[in-house]
């Protein structure tokens, strides 16, 4: 029999859907707090659809494997998602307050602002994403946009990754120093990356950047390498950003 979870403007409190295996998980509108999600898998999750957000507080995902699907309206406070598999998580209008996270979240995006298209339908411009604990967390082609301030989220560190706190000075200054080197299709495709980072990654007010160095291998792995060591270089020599 197939598995199906859809609520829509309930009041759950301290309800238990832990080691439940759905085919489809759906939240219109409702509040669900103190609940335990712990062990669930979901083929199909919806944390929040249509325009009137769910909310999520002080809730268990603990070893949760979910793939989700469009619509996300959404708010998490105090959430634990510990141990996780998380895939396809795609944020047009998710909010994440204080929440913990380890485990692993590949293809993904965060948005700090609601795209004009549905601020109409939910009724807000930006979305609150703050105090959250990632330090635990494998990010896979994860991303974070326009306007999520980053140096108010605990992030993971190791050669993967590279967070850069002043993103446009340090772009600039990198591609600054590339175009110094004129040294053959690697640097010129070192520079390039550098202009589509410019271009796309600080679009829509993005002030830091946290870069998974994985995503960016279809450039190749020399301009690639190039592009980070150059990067992390301009880091060091402004001393401002750790």
């Amino acid at each position: 029999m197939t598995d199906i979870l859809q609520t829509e403007g309930s009041l759950l409190r301290n309800e238990d859907f832990s080691r439940r295996s759905l085919s489809l998980f759906e939240s219109r509108g409702s509040h669900f707090e103190d609940c335990s999600f712990d062990g669930i898998v979901i083929r199909r999750c919806c944390f929040g659809i249509g325009d009137k957000e769910s909310h999520y507080i002080r809730c268990r995902f603990d070893r949760a494997r979910i793939r989700f699907d469009m619509g996300q309206n959404a708010r998490f406070v105090e959430c634990s998602f510990r141990g996780v598999d998380l895939r396809d998580w795609f944020c047009f209008s998710l909010e994440l307050i204080d929440c913990v996270f380890s485990g692993r979240l590949r293809k993904a995006f965060f948005n700090g602002t609601v795209p004009e298209f549905l601020t109409q339908e939910i009724g807000r411009e930006r979305n609150e994403v703050t105090g959250n604990d990632f330090t635990a967390m494998s990010l896979e082609d994860v991303a974070f946009r326009t306007g999520i301030d980053l140096s108010q989220q605990r992030l993971p560190v190791g050669t993967r990754y590279l967070y850069i706190a002043h993103a446009e000075a340090t772009l600039q200054q990198a591609r600054k120093t590339l175009l110094e080197f004129d040294e053959g299709d690697d640097t010129r495709r070192a520079v390039q990356l550098i202009d589509s980072m410019i271009e796309y990654d600080l679009s829509g007010g993005q002030q830091q950047l946290f870069l998974q160095k994985d995503n960016y291998l279809s450039w190749g792995r020399r301009p690639v390498d190039l592009a980070f060591a150059v990067l992390k270089s301009a880091i060091q020599a402004s001393g401002r950003d750790a």
